[in-house]
């Protein structure tokens, strides 16, 4: 990973744990606009490092593979939304 990729990451966390906790509709708003901007910047050089670590005969498999686990977590985890969320008063 290289070190703009980290840099980006790590600057995203401190946004995201402002978005859980501020009762302001705007804070948030700006922190979760800041924060996709900050990974849509660290996607495609993550991208880009997946694809020079591997042989360019292994390129197809590993972009396939990383799109069904980006698939799967999608799923996944509109399956277990509903079980994690607490309804208020409980």
């Amino acid at each position: 990973m290289s070190r703009e990729e980290q840099v980006f990451q790590a600057l995203s966390l401190p946004i995201m744990m402002v978005m859980a906790i501020t009762p302001y509709p705007a804070l948030f708003i700006v922190g979760f606009v800041i924060r996709s901007g900050l990974m849509n910047m660290a996607s495609p050089l993550i991208d880009s490092y997946a694809m020079e670590s591997i042989a360019p005969a292994e390129r197809g498999t590993v972009t396939g593979l990383l799109a069904l686990s980006e698939t799967l977590c999608l799923l996944w985890g509109e399956e277990l939304a509903p079980d994690l969320n607490i309804p208020a008063g409980e």
